[in-house]
């Protein structure tokens, strides 16, 4: 039996709960790993580590995906790095 599109919307509202969750998670991790780089005077940029990042999530997923993951966490890396810098007054 074929899903019909408010089943497959539906499916989709539930993944985008779990990445809110996910997200708000990750940026209340970003605010303390502000605050260890304002007390040790560490800059908010890491490139080796967003490199890093970059390549584990893209070569986690299907091929067809590695890409677009690689925007997504290139998006995410950018907006953490802004949070960062807004809570070290930046």
């Amino acid at each position: 039996m074929k899903e019909n599109l408010e089943e497959l919307r539906a499916q989709l509202d539930l993944a985008d709960k779990e990445i809110e969750k996910n997200f708000v998670k990750r940026m209340e991790i970003s605010a303390k790993i502000a605050e260890y780089k304002e007390e040790h005077n560490l800059p908010t940029t890491d490139p080796a580590r967003e490199k890093i990042v970059l390549e584990k999530h893209a070569s986690a997923v299907p091929v067809e995906f590695s890409e677009y993951v690689k925007d997504l966490w290139g998006h995410l890396i950018r907006i953490s790095k802004e949070y960062q810098n807004a809570k070290r007054g930046k």
